[in-house]
């Protein structure tokens, strides 16, 4: 400990083993409580109230929002009642259509369980329309491909040519007749 930490830490380091001992020198949670008290973040438990009521699931996938959602709501006193209807207000629209035709569990655990089910399965078949639509090759290719003759006209021209014996050969910049 430094500084501020340790200037108030110090009168209780040394009434140990007085007449004038304080009380949180013998119990850790006390000690915990009185450093809570003032070092604590005071706003702690307000602010986790409001990211529970308030965030939403955005981009991210259904297991992540639920990570985070736990984070905070480990903080805050609300009942299960008050998280699953923050959790269930704040996934995707999406999701919440999709829960609207299902029968839905009752506790918050499955409710949960099922929301990240549905969202990989949505996320999987999107995955795999986007990837059926991709075009394999871009127009440039295709386009150089089909002005360019195909090999069987390529052989073609050639065994023509070799028919034509009148025609001179070049080889290395020279005439042969």
């Amino acid at each position: 400990m430094k500084d501020i930490a340790f200037k108030w830490i110090q009168p209780y380091i040394a009434s140990v083993g007085t007449n004038s001992e304080n009380p949180i020198t013998r119990s850790y949670i006390l000690f915990c409580d009185a450093l809570r008290e003032m070092f604590g973040d005071v706003t702690l438990v307000s602010d986790a109230e409001n990211k529970v009521m308030r965030m939403k699931q955005g981009v991210k996938t259904a297991a992540e929002y639920r990570t985070e959602f736990k984070r905070y709501a480990v903080l805050t006193e609300f009942n299960e009642a008050a998280f699953f209807w923050a959790y269930r207000n704040n996934i995707n629209t999406q999701l919440q259509d999709q829960l609207i035709v299902r029968s839905t569990p009752s506790n918050l655990q499955d409710y949960q369980d099922l929301v990240i089910s549905l969202d990989l399965l949505m996320r999987e078949r999107k995955c795999n329309k986007d990837s059926r639509n991709k075009k394999p090759y871009n127009n440039t290719l295709i386009h150089f491909l089909q002005q360019r003759p195909s090999a069987y006209q390529q052989v073609k021209q050639h065994q023509d040519s070799d028919n034509d014996d009148d025609s001179p050969m070049e080889t290395d910049n020279s005439l042969i007749l």
